[in-house]
């Protein structure tokens, strides 16, 4: 056999080549790209979403912690008596300035409740824009006034109806916006003295601060009733039990029912003229609606934390508010781990008389007091 013989029987070993990185098939590193996209935006939201809450909790809070300035309920040889007492743990009760004395004990102002205002205000039209044609004697009543209290450390809420015409101080201004005076009136007139925007709300909630012995009040929400037939039937309607006949709908005491469009307008907005005190009992319907309509806002934000505000972005036009997105996104997070269902409902108490013209109601001081003692009080000794 000669030599190209044996060149030719033997065959041929070739080595594979091994594949570098760069001949990875494309859709395989296109996958490895979104999903690494994916991660970091996930990554981006979270950090933005953080950032969000922390700066929505901190402009909350700076709203102010003051307590407010109730004074004594007891006499202050009760104060006297619980500053000398020692509790079970043998650590002496050391007075703050803003401790209230009630039955035998003291009483601290929790400072990190958040308290808003809610108002009702009576239109049909969106809210108007401020112009140099504005008068301000046409902002519009708030026929409906409420306060939304939230205790971080029970997570519990609560919420206080005040009736439309309590007796308060009213800051009274001409169709210019000039002070004229300040007079006794019922207190859904404040709202009107103003541009039916962020002014007016402002003056309503300096007012009802001020009735409520300086109440720190961290922001508010007015809504025009236009709004409601939007609102209540993006919720499939609300469901509610009626203690009552309400003719307005042709329901009478005892009957469950969900509310629809032009019923949920006229069940909130209706109240008889020649009815005395048909304001209270209008109040009572609201408190009955409000309640079923924010455990309706709550189980849908359990499932999209975002709810709250897609409501807010439908009915925009109809809504005043001081509450910014970021201190949305960090209330809408903390209500998903509050007690939804058991949402405390309260009146302020009083009695209603009749005036010179108009139905007039006057506060009850000690029931008040009693009042924000048990809801944004904390015993302390």
């Amino acid at each position: 056999m000669n030599k190209s013989e044996k060149n030719e029987s033997v065959p041929v070993v070739r080595k594979k080549k091994k594949r570098s990185g760069k001949n990875v098939p494309c859709g395989i590193k296109i996958v490895f790209f979104v999903i690494a996209f994916l991660i970091v935006a996930a990554l981006i939201l979270l950090i933005m979403f953080t950032a969000m809450r922390r700066s929505g909790k901190n402009k909350l809070y700076s709203g102010g912690t003051d307590a407010p300035e109730i004074g004594y309920v007891d006499s202050t040889d009760a104060v006297t008596e619980a500053v000398e007492a020692k509790s079970g743990n043998d650590e002496v009760y050391v007075y703050q300035e803003g401790d209230v004395s009630y039955n035998g004990h003291m009483y601290r102002y929790n400072k990190d409740m958040l308290t808003f205002l809610i108002l009702g205000i009576d239109s049909n039209e969106p809210a108007p824009e401020v112009n140099e044609n504005t008068n301000y004697l046409e902002g519009g009543q708030s026929d409906a006034i409420f306060l939304f209290a939230m205790n971080p450390h029970d997570k519990t809420i609560s919420v206080v109806a005040v009736n439309r015409n309590t007796m308060t101080d009213i800051d009274m201004y001409d169709e210019n916006n000039n002070y004229v005076r300040t007079a006794k009136a019922q207190l859904c007139v404040q709202h009107g003295y103003g541009d039916g925007r962020e002014l007016s709300c402002e003056r309503a909630e300096n007012t009802v601060s001020e009735l409520l012995y300086n109440l720190p009040i961290h922001g508010y929400v007015s809504m025009r009733l236009g709004a409601i037939w939007l609102l209540n039937d993006a919720l499939g309607g609300v469901e509610v039990t009626l203690p009552f006949d309400v003719p307005e709908i042709n329901q009478s005491a005892g009957t469950t029912v969900r509310l629809y469009g032009e019923d949920a307008f006229y069940f909130l907005k209706y109240r008889s003229l020649d009815e005395f005190d048909s304001a209270s009992v209008r109040l009572e319907k609201d408190k009955i609606y409000l309640k079923a309509f924010m455990n309706q806002v709550f189980e849908s934000t359990k499932a999209d934390i975002s709810y709250p505000i897609k409501l807010y972005q439908m009915v925009k036009d109809y809504i005043v508010t001081d509450i910014s997105v970021d201190e949305m996104s960090y209330l809408a997070s903390e209500l998903l781990g509050y007690d939804i269902g058991g949402v405390k409902m309260y009146s302020i108490p009083g009695e209603t008389v009749m005036g010179e013209k108009f139905e007039e109601f006057y506060v009850n001081e000690v029931g008040l007091k009693e009042q924000l003692l048990d809801i944004f009080y904390e015993m302390v000794n």
